[in-house]
């Protein structure tokens, strides 16, 4: 008693009791949360597993298919003669088709001989030139689209 009167002394409150209950109670929420991330670690440590066993199955099956091909002959992975016959038909066809259509565009073409091209010159410069030849020697007048 002598020395709390003194008053250096500071008195003990003693364990505070609420305190003590809320960090006990922190304390069990942060255990429930780690069981919690536990338990949904594993859940997805298992599915990490099937899907790396069917990765698995998937590589395996792909192995077997480029073991299955690279045993092949050429001439068993080759398309019918059937086929390869009627796609050259149809090539032939279409080239004969191409052709025609060349052949009629030309029809309507007059050739000039005689006509000196520059070496630079583009297609509106030839033109020109054609134009004022028709006009100079054949006295007939040319439009561009008409060219």
């Amino acid at each position: 008693m002598l020395l709390l009167c003194s008053g250096d002394v500071e008195l003990n409150p003693g364990p505070n009791d609420k305190i003590l209950a809320d960090i006990l109670e922190s304390v069990r929420g942060l255990e429930a949360g780690q069981e919690t991330i536990l338990t949904e670690l594993k859940g997805v440590k298992e599915k990490q597993a099937e899907t790396d066993a069917q990765i698995k199955q998937l590589n395996d099956r792909v192995a077997s298919l480029e073991a299955s091909i690279a045993s092949r002959s050429p001439g068993e992975i080759s398309l019918p003669e059937n086929s390869l016959q009627g796609i050259n038909d149809q090539l032939q066809h279409i080239t004969s088709r191409c052709d025609s259509a060349e052949n009629r565009m030309r029809r309507s073409n007059l050739l000039f001989f005689g006509i000196e091209d520059d070496v630079n010159e583009d297609w509106e410069a030839s033109e020109k030139k054609l134009i004022e030849f028709c006009e100079e020697n054949l006295q007939i007048t040319l439009h561009k689209p008409a060219v």
